[in-house]
């Protein structure tokens, strides 16, 4: 007896729906085996509120972090805040070194003992200084971050040495106080105004599939059509090119310039003797020729307007007007680049194992030398 008509309409359509189900789910898995999209992926819990600042790294917190095609490491932070293993008080005879920082000076993309700071120890140790060195590197951190943290927590710890760790690509970001806020949901950090439990958002670090056409070509039509703003690899460099131009300083230059020595007038101050060391780290634009010349001519930009020392020399020029000491690791990571070392994820742009030891080893070989 055949169905009746509305029944054979619902019949049809329930299996238009498992077909279309498993087509998404076929579709998923080949990309996932063929094309993994690369999202940075943290477990919740690593951070938590820390007026009258924004966040701090939760104490405690034992947790992963991959971009799901480079690399998947462990996390582990102290009672203390910091990452790394349990310290207690300061030895006698021993240099305590504290090192302040963002994301790599937290060490994305490495193992705790991969990261520069337990990197610096291991270096210091075997050429017979008694060292420590503490990793008080968060992903997100401006230098006001970071002086704010160490007035609030670092100073208790007796640093003989404080680095602090400067990241060319967003460090003026991270520091203009009218940049995008970013706050702590459920653990996680979110831009404020952004739901931290939106489909959207799950889609984005659950799907491989929604990745793709989100970052596809077919990504840019559909974000026009909707208003939506460039994906944020594209936003973020071309905010780091508009740094680097030669004509006047943007606003974030000039803004996050004049909060990061803010922030430096007040660490000198508060730093109760220690030695304090400024080190540059390059973005990989900045010493690859070939990534310079491809994302000038991605936005139609002219080379011989752009300078890429410029923020370089704006740090040098903040941290010497304080009597801070500046290591510039520009020429030997450009160094590196052309013997064809493998110092940063090519994705990522963070620093792989090598290159966050290269930066020990410059950093131990500037310790030292005399102040």
């Amino acid at each position: 007896m055949p169905l009746p008509p509305l029944r054979r309409i619902a019949a049809r359509l329930f299996l238009l729906g498992i077909s279309a189900v498993l087509g998404l789910l076929a579709a998923e898995l080949a990309v996932r085996l063929v094309r993994p999209q690369p999202v940075m992926v943290v477990s919740r819990g690593l951070y938590e509120p820390d007026p009258p600042r924004r966040y701090r790294l939760h104490p405690g917190f034992k947790g992963g972090l991959t971009n799901r095609v480079e690399f998947d490491t462990k996390v582990s932070i102290n009672r203390t805040g910091l990452r790394g293993a349990e310290i207690g008080h300061k030895a006698p005879g021993t240099l305590r070194v504290l090192a302040l920082g963002d994301s790599f000076t937290f060490g994305v993309g490495a193992q705790a003992r991969e990261t520069y700071p337990a990197r610096l120890r291991e270096i210091l140790l075997s050429r017979g200084v008694r060292a420590e060195v503490l990793n008080a590197g968060a992903p997100g951190f401006g230098v006001p971050d970071e002086v704010a943290w160490f007035q609030r927590w670092g100073w208790p710890l007796e640093p003989d040495v404080i680095l602090v760790t400067v990241f060319v690509g967003n460090d003026l970001q991270d520091a203009t106080p009218g940049g995008p806020k970013v706050m702590v949901q459920d653990g996680a950090l979110v831009v404020q105004g952004e739901k931290s439990r939106s489909l959207s958002r799950w889609l984005y670090y659950h799907s491989h599939l929604f990745v793709l056409l989100k970052t596809s070509a077919l990504g840019g039509p559909v974000r026009r059509l909707l208003g939506l703003p460039e994906p944020l690899e594209t936003r973020e460099l071309r905010s780091e090119l508009e740094l680097y131009a030669k004509d006047k300083p943007s606003k974030i230059a000039r803004e996050g310039g004049a909060a990061t020595e803010k922030a430096v007038a007040a660490l000198v101050d508060s730093a109760g003797g220690a030695r304090i060391v400024a080190v540059i780290v390059p973005s990989l634009v900045q010493v690859d020729p070939s990534r310079w010349q491809a994302a000038l001519e991605r936005f139609g930009l002219d080379p011989k307007d752009y300078d890429p020392d410029r923020l370089n020399r704006l740090f040098r020029e903040i941290f010497g007007r304080h009597g801070v000491s500046v290591l510039d690791l520009t020429q030997p990571f450009a160094g590196a680049i052309r013997k064809g070392e493998k110092i940063y994820y090519p994705i990522d742009q963070h620093l792989t194992p090598a290159g966050y030891r290269l930066v020990a080893e410059k950093v131990a070989d500037a310790l030292q030398r005399s102040p």
